[in-house]
């Protein structure tokens, strides 16, 4: 990418600008690496942070030929980080300021030089805890993600199962999909193509005769959304997808392909309309939002009850469950009828 005599270059996928490749260990060092090809001096920074948390700026070292080097410890625990360049170039003018991102497919890879801080697209890296066993049909399994209602809709009349309120029905599987929004940007109406189980049960050979061993479903539990990740209960499948024992049968039938299942358990957060924050009142029980004598109200962190509370990426669709409370780990995997078992 150029700038006037200036052409810097940074690959994320290739060793030779950062290693190790791809995700790290929390305690392991990466080594970031850098060219610049410029006429006059030049500074390079790596920018990064984790999360939500407060950015660091570190100088990387000058080498040859145009090479910058930085080491960066990964010690603040497993999560995201994300980070970009900032490229400071002296002139007989003055200095001149840049910066290297992520391309704007934000992909990873060759990225490019940007002259505005509000045009950065930072690149990503995944940092997990210490390396687990896993069973061999997990580990060397091939997986296929389902995204349920996008899949395929097995009922024999095309017809969606239980409609959701106030929901938007497309009309034919090529219809293309969309998001409908208010004034406010929010949205409006979710909007579903009625994909279920029993689209997956019938789809089992076209899934084995392609090798796949690991079907990995996004949330089937009860939720307003069509992607489910806004739990509305734990402990009901989605009416839209179909029935426990429409799953039970799926579970059985790929068991008998060796194909396993994995569901997707969304424990950061719940719904706002969730049995336990209930902030329309869908439910009888109850919820967080509507009183501080609920018996969920210790489950979300409140800054100004009601209506302000920490959230997933500040999506307010989406409360943020404060997993340190006993209840809450008791609920979700510590307790004998608990979420996970």
């Amino acid at each position: 990418m150029e700038n006037p005599q200036l052409i810097c270059r940074f690959h994320s996928w290739k060793e030779a600008f950062k290693s190790p490749f791809g995700a790290v260990q929390v305690g392991e060092t990466v080594k970031f690496r850098f060219n610049c090809e410029v006429d006059h001096p030049v500074s390079i920074y790596l920018i990064i942070h984790k999360d939500f948390q407060p950015g660091q700026e570190i100088k990387m070292i000058p080498e040859q030929n145009g090479w910058f080097e930085v080491l960066f410890p990964v010690s603040e625990g497993n999560g995201l980080y994300y980070y970009h360049f900032r490229v400071i170039q002296e002139t007989p003018n003055g200095s001149s300021t840049s910066y290297y991102c992520n391309n704007e497919a934000g992909r990873g890879g060759e990225g490019r030089l940007v002259k505005n801080a509000d045009q950065i697209a930072n690149y990503q890296l995944t940092a997990y805890k210490e390396r687990e066993r896993f069973p061999v049909w997990f580990s060397e399994g091939l997986a296929y993600q389902i995204f349920v209602d996008r899949f395929y809709n097995g009922e024999e009349d095309g017809k969606v199962l239980h409609p959701k309120p106030n929901s938007f029905l497309y009309s034919t599987p090529d219809d293309l999909p969309m998001y409908i929004r208010d004034d406010e940007g929010e949205i409006a109406r979710w909007e579903f193509f009625g994909g279920n189980l029993k689209g997956i049960l019938k789809k089992l050979p076209y899934l084995q005769e392609m090798g796949i061993t690991i079907l990995y479903l996004t949330p089937i539990f009860k939720a307003r959304s069509n992607h489910k990740y806004d739990t509305g209960d734990y402990f009901e499948i989605d009416e839209m997808f179909g029935t426990l024992e429409n799953f039970e049968e799926l579970v059985s039938e790929a068991r008998k392909k060796d194909i396993r299942i994995i569901l997707d358990g969304v424990f950061n957060h719940t719904g706002a309309d969730s049995r336990y924050f209930n902030r329309f009142g869908t439910y009888d029980e109850l919820g967080a939002y509507q009183s501080r004598d609920s018996l969920y109200a210790g489950w979300y962190t409140f800054q100004s009850f009601p209506k302000e509370y920490t959230s997933w990426w500040g999506v307010l669709d989406v409360p943020t469950l404060h997993t340190e409370n006993p209840d809450v780990r008791e609920f979700l995997y510590k307790g004998e009828s608990s979420v996970v078992k």
